[in-house]
């Protein structure tokens, strides 16, 4: 629809965010799992995740929405580098925990991420109109 129309319109860019976060900590628990299934299907959802922000900030054509998603796209970044980078290789806690940790903390985004798309929820009853609600996000 983006690429079609050349523009994100009233599109939001929170599920492609929560797509990035969510599977980039799934990423983490896999390596420390040593599950190759976690893992790899999961570097693929963050690599997808990652390229949707990118064609979303890319046809983005307001500024303020750009500087936001690029604002909370580092926020988010930053976010997962601290769960999955600090927290299991902090001195003061095992791989164990560190494990269990994440794999809470990836519970809790899995349900925002599945959550994320009824942001576009808000649009319709804005609208008055089913036509920012893409068809792809509401099978998410």
């Amino acid at each position: 629809k983006i690429f079609k129309q050349k523009t994100v319109e009233n599109i939001s860019f929170i599920p492609f965010l929560a797509i990035f976060g969510n599977c980039s900590i799934w990423v983490s628990y896999g390596y420390l799992k040593q599950d190759p299934i976690i893992f790899t299907s999961n570097c693929i959802g963050s690599s997808f995740g990652f390229v949707y922000l990118w064609i979303y900030y890319g046809f983005a054509m307001d500024k303020l929405v750009r500087a936001k998603v690029l604002k909370l796209f580092c926020l988010t970044s930053f976010m997962v580098v601290m769960i999955t980078i600090v927290l299991p290789y902090s001195l003061w806690m095992r791989e164990i925990k560190a494990i269990i940790i994440i794999g809470i903390i990836g519970d809790m985004t899995s349900i925002g991420m599945r959550s994320s798309p009824l942001v576009a929820i808000n649009s319709v009853i804005k609208y008055k109109s089913t036509r920012y609600l893409s068809l792809f996000m509401s099978f998410c």
